[in-house]
């Protein structure tokens, strides 16, 4: 007969000083300065309101869980921002490590046994450490995230955030798109195809920039992403397939980053790439009075007047004088060209003008 019972463990830092000083040994000693760096950022997510966040990620799909939700989004986080490049390397780095374990919620003994005793049977030489859980087990809970759950969670972060007036009064963002790729073997959650897309692309030739370019097929996921330059931190998050053009969620990107520190600061710019080159995306963003910094492209209307007003503000400057509803800087900087004996100085001349009021209607 199989009977249940409690193992309950009491701390008593007497005994374990008097242990100490009677056998003069330890079993292994851990560092406790990693432990306490995400102990203090856990408490920091809570102090902010943060907390609840993470909880809600919990999809309530899963059957007589015994490990709650909320620890495997932990583990990801703690994964994440200790630079742990892969699954399997959670094993070692943080599974079996006793003192991180704690901060999660798991205590010593489940660190040295595991949780449950699934897979025991089949194991042929068993292991000094097991580990709390498996790093497969992390990783099969962890992907029943869907975006609209990781959209809603970091943009809520970006709002406790902008309370703590993490960001400056006026914002001066960045708004870009990047690829996400998988392959073909991937399955989104309902179990379909993942969004691929073919493109042209020049091959990665060092020596030969205008190689011919080749079509190609990506699979995957594109992520639209608005961001503060100076500290880094996202102001706000899209993500879809990617078979979608850049300028898609381009506008609704910048909206949700301003009402998520709304309140708190305002978003004065944007700086854009080609990409984003659209007559109605950039007239929405002009209209709600955010300023538009975006490299103009060659055949455009736009390149060609400011080209010639540069030139003709550069023939000004070379007679001493400057052209009106112009600013024209020059900035020139001596560098070292080869080295040992072919070494020679050169000097380099850059130069910037400003044009105000440019006549011409970007949009069109």
């Amino acid at each position: 007969m199989e009977v249940a019972s409690w193992q309950t463990a009491s701390r008593d830092d007497g005994k374990v000083a008097l242990e100490l000083l009677q056998t003069r040994s330890c079993d292994r000693v851990e560092a406790i300065d990693r432990a306490a760096f995400f102990d203090e950022l856990f408490e920091y997510l809570r102090q902010i309101e943060a907390w609840p966040l993470l909880e809600e990620l919990d999809p309530q799909d899963r059957q007589r869980a015994s490990i709650p939700y909320l620890r495997f989004v932990l583990l990801t986080l703690m994964r994440c921002v200790g630079g742990v490049q892969s699954m399997l390397a959670t094993h070692d780095v943080l599974l079996t490590d006793e003192a991180l374990m704690a901060v999660v919620g798991f205590n010593a003994l489940q660190v040295q046994r595991g949780t449950t005793e699934r897979g025991l049977s089949r194991r042929s030489e068993p292991v000094e450490i097991r580990g709390a859980v498996c790093y497969e087990t992390v990783a099969d809970n962890i992907v029943k995230l869907g975006p609209a759950q990781l959209e809603k969670m970091l943009n809520g972060l970006i709002a406790c955030l902008a309370k703590q007036r993490v960001f400056p009064n006026k914002i001066d963002c960045v708004l870009d798109a990047t690829d996400d790729e998988a392959t073909p073997k991937y399955k989104t959650d309902e179990g379909g195809e993942v969004p691929h897309v073919t493109r042209e692309k020049r091959p990665d030739v060092r020596f030969n920039r205008h190689a011919q370019k080749v079509k190609t097929t990506v699979w995957g996921w594109k992520i639209w992403v608005a961001w503060e330059p100076v500290s880094k931190i996202p102001l706000a998050i899209r993500i879809d397939g990617i078979n979608e053009p850049d300028n898609q969620h381009a506008y609704d990107v910048l909206a949700q980053a301003s009402h998520n520190v709304a309140g708190h600061a305002t978003i004065r710019s944007v700086a854009l790439d080609r990409g984003f080159v659209d007559g109605k995306l950039l007239w929405q963003i002009d209209n709600d009075g955010i300023y538009i910094y975006i490299p103009a492209k060659a055949n455009m209307t736009i390149t060609t007047d400011a080209r010639e007003i540069a030139r003709r503000a550069a023939a000004e400057a070379a007679r001493g004088r400057s052209l009106e509803g112009c600013c024209y800087q020059e900035r020139h900087q001596t560098v070292t060209v080869g080295s040992g004996k072919n070494a020679r100085s050169k000097t380099l001349t850059t130069t910037v003008v400003g044009i105000e009021a440019l006549p011409c209607d970007f949009w069109n």
